[in-house]
């Protein structure tokens, strides 16, 4: 069923907005649009991207509400206010991997929600790329993806779907040096010289590249006590630090639990909980993760990424038994592994809701 008129043209200028930002993209990528998939599919893939880190199937979406990630039973769908996009994602990563197959290489899924917030401008949800579209040229220009031959696999889709990149971009060459015409020499005439010159010359580049290795070896010999030396003083320094943090945290000013206020905006719903800032970041900490634990159910993740920005707070949840519920604050190291977790018995407020 075809979307309604209004919809329609709020995703068609979105996908025109989408459309002008990838023509933004440096040099040495191809973009596609409205590839057609074989029938008996009706799908149409928006773009497609192809540069030298990869190969991207890009979807754009409009949406008039905000959108977050579920809690609960509805952790694994994102919501954008009352209505899940799980079909969207879904479609969207159907799509990349039939493009893959019809084209023989890996298609990355990229979905790009116009929405009056997301929960990052960028972020990894179920496999699935999603951002906004200030973020889009950014993930696309900045993959670290294995290298691709963006000249064959842009011949392969022109002759699988039968259509042209919407302009023809400059493509680089490997392996070839190009430098501005002011450092390039100049000669007035050829300079020829003897055979007996060239072979001396051969020799001595042998002789001065065998001489460069022969320092090179010696050179690690000498300096591998010093470097083995200077190894265990770093680990022995790491290991200090590292047992200091943990004496830190198991003082009496260990991590600090997060923050929250319980409201009853609508009886009968549950409490809202409003999540608070627990302060300034320690030592070695890059965010703060949030999780609740009702008492005979699983731990729920309120944190798609760490909470590192004070002014960016995390979706309110509801709760329905504060008295038998436990908040966990995990403090994520940069790496993402957590190094402590509070965890502190929900307060039971006065009166019901």
């Amino acid at each position: 069923m075809a979307p309604p008129p209004a919809e329609w043209e709020r995703k068609t200028r979105a996908s025109h907005q989408v459309s002008s930002l990838l023509h933004a993209l440096p040099p040495g990528y191809l973009v596609f649009h409205d590839i057609e998939l074989p029938k008996p599919s009706r799908a149409v893939i928006d773009h497609l991207v192809v540069g030298p880190r990869g190969v991207w199937s890009i979807t754009t979406d409009v949406c008039a509400d905000p959108v977050m990630v579920g809690s609960g039973r509805n952790s694994d769908t994102l919501w954008s206010g009352r209505t899940p996009l799980r079909t969207q994602l879904e479609a969207a990563d159907w799509e990349s991997s039939m493009l893959g197959e019809l084209i023989g290489q890996p298609v990355e899924p990229l979905v790009c929600l116009v929405a009056p917030s997301l929960p990052e401008p960028a972020f990894d949800f179920n496999g699935i790329r999603i951002c906004r579209p200030e973020a889009l040229t950014r993930q696309v220009a900045l993959s670290t993806a294995d290298f691709v031959d963006v000249s064959v696999i842009a011949d392969t889709v022109r002759r699988v779907f039968a259509t042209e990149p919407a302009s023809e971009a400059v493509l680089p060459t490997l392996g070839t040096a190009v430098l501005p015409p002011k450092f390039r020499p100049e000669r007035d005439r050829p300079h020829h010289r003897t055979l007996g010159a060239r072979l001396h010359t051969i020799r001595t580049n042998r002789l001065v590249r065998v001489a460069a290795v022969l320092a090179l070896i010696a050179a690690v010999i000498i300096l591998l006590p010093s470097i083995e030396s200077l190894w265990r003083s770093v680990a022995s320094e790491g290991t200090s630090r590292i047992n200091d943090v943990i004496e830190e945290r198991s003082s009496s000013d260990g991590p600090r639990p997060v923050g929250y206020t319980l409201t009853c905006s609508t009886p009968g719903v549950g409490w809202a909980v409003e999540w608070e800032w627990p302060g300034d970041l320690p030592d070695g900490v890059a965010g703060y993760g949030i999780r609740t634990r009702t008492a005979g159910e699983a731990a729920r993740v309120h944190t798609v990424l760490p909470w590192s920005d004070p002014s960016v707070t995390p979706p309110t949840i509801r709760v329905t038994d504060p008295g038998s519920t436990t908040v966990l604050t995990d403090h994520r190291a940069p790496g993402g592994r957590t190094v402590a977790t509070t965890s502190e018995p929900m307060d039971v407020p006065s009166g019901t809701c």
